[in-house]
């Protein structure tokens, strides 16, 4: 599980993430609680943030060393793609190459059987496309050990902020559809850029509270390090000060 928030405003987008990785075994195993879960990808149209839920690494069968990385596949994949009309297309594109990809790995047994969790991976897509702001889903799912053709989202931007948070649905209800008191210290207004940010990280923390772990076992598995990127049409892809992940890619 994976708490991702994605902040568009008339300035630009903000970017947030979670950094704790789980082993996929019965004592959940902590490996990393600094992962980056976003990563920049140039294009010829723009600049986009990329973040990452569900399966980011994968392991050979009988085996826990991580030998499939969607972060750094998506990156090499995306230097294939020339200038697309938008989005969407892009995102189709790039779903394709990541399914070609993944399959190649199996074949070699670089992976072993794929978790029967789905989407395998969820991909989020925001920034400046052709001069035009916007947000789309990638997803990639199995059935019966097979990669199924990749499904590409369109996620509406609302004006003049919009705000889409992704993780456990319960306790962005309760954020933001209850007002339960025990996330109040967590709801935070956006007036500008700058509170933008700070809000992304609340947002993100706000699962991390054990009121979160009492609305949801899955929040379990969010933690960590928050780090915290923007995209604007003048500026490209940042990071945001104090917000930077650890140097090291995990």
């Amino acid at each position: 599980m994976t708490a991702i928030c994605n902040l568009a405003t008339p300035d630009g987008f903000v970017i947030a993430a979670d950094g704790l990785v789980r082993q996929d075994d019965p004592a959940k195993t902590v490996l990393c609680d600094h992962a980056q879960k976003i990563i920049s990808i140039p294009t010829p149209c723009g600049a986009l943030a990329c973040s990452f839920a569900s399966y980011v690494m994968l392991s050979p069968k009988d085996s826990d060393e991580l030998t499939f990385d969607f972060r750094v596949e998506t990156a090499a994949a995306a230097k294939e793609i020339s200038k697309t009309k938008s989005l969407h297309s892009y995102a189709n594109r790039l779903g394709k190459l990541l399914k070609a990809r993944l399959e190649s790995a199996r074949r070699e047994e670089k992976i072993g059987p794929y978790p029967t969790k789905n989407p395998l991976v969820a991909l989020y897509l925001v920034g400046y496309f052709n001069d035009e702001a916007c947000h789309v889903q990638i997803k990639i799912e199995t059935e019966d050990q097979k990669v199924r053709p990749a499904r590409v989202f369109p996620i509406e931007l609302n004006q003049p902020v919009d705000r889409q948070i992704h993780g456990p649905k319960p306790v962005y209800d309760a954020m933001f559809e209850n007002n339960d008191e025990r996330f109040r210290q967590y709801r935070t207004e956006i007036e500008d850029f700058g509170t933008a940010i700070h809000a992304a990280e609340k947002y993100i923390l706000a699962f991390c509270d054990p009121a979160a772990l009492e609305l949801d076992e899955r929040c379990r598995g969010i933690g960590g390090r928050v780090h915290i990127a923007t995209v604007t049409a003048l500026n490209g892809f940042q990071w945001a000060a104090g917000f930077e992940p650890n140097p090291i890619l995990f």
